[in-house]
């Protein structure tokens, strides 16, 4: 079902849930890894939303941290 979509915007549990895996919040490159792998293909968009800690999105050539306030 996840390669049907295009924009893929989810949180910090769910992401644990669809990869299968315990995450750790701290580990950012892990993080970006386990939300790539979530892909299909590349030109799919994939944002992450962790809470106080910001957000990630997962680009089709790059991956953006935006720190949280």
């Amino acid at each position: 079902m996840l390669n049907l979509v295009d924009i893929l915007i989810l949180n910090e549990t769910e992401l644990s849930f669809l990869a299968d895996k315990k995450i750790d919040l701290l580990d950012l490159d892990s993080l970006m890894a386990d939300a790539k792998g979530l892909r299909s293909c590349k030109e799919q968009i994939v944002i992450l939303t962790l809470g106080a800690l910001g957000v990630v999105a997962i680009l089709a050539d790059s991956e953006i941290h935006v720190p949280g306030h």
